[in-house]
């Protein structure tokens, strides 16, 4: 399977992530992290959907997931501000 994704390319990747994304609407959480996958750059969206995510994550005991998906959010905005928030 890893050998697959690895030799995909990138566009063909962010499609699969999109049509991922749109599969799973009734799971916010995976929904955010395949969103996020499928963007190419900053988007603002994307990452208020993933901080959401993470803090449901947190919520849950999951600390590194929600530290890993706070980071993600993080690298997906465009705002300077909330990159290093």
């Amino acid at each position: 399977r890893s050998a697959v994704v690895g030799l995909a390319a990138t566009a063909d990747r962010r499609k699969a992530h999109t049509a991922l994304a749109d599969a799973t609407s009734a799971n916010p959480d995976r929904r955010a992290w395949h969103l996020a996958e499928a963007s190419c750059g900053p988007n603002e969206s994307v990452a208020s959907q993933l901080e959401a995510a993470a803090h449901r994550i947190l919520a849950k005991g999951d600390t590194v997931g929600g530290v890993t998906a706070l980071m993600r959010a993080g690298s997906l905005s465009p705002n300077a501000r909330d990159r290093s928030r």
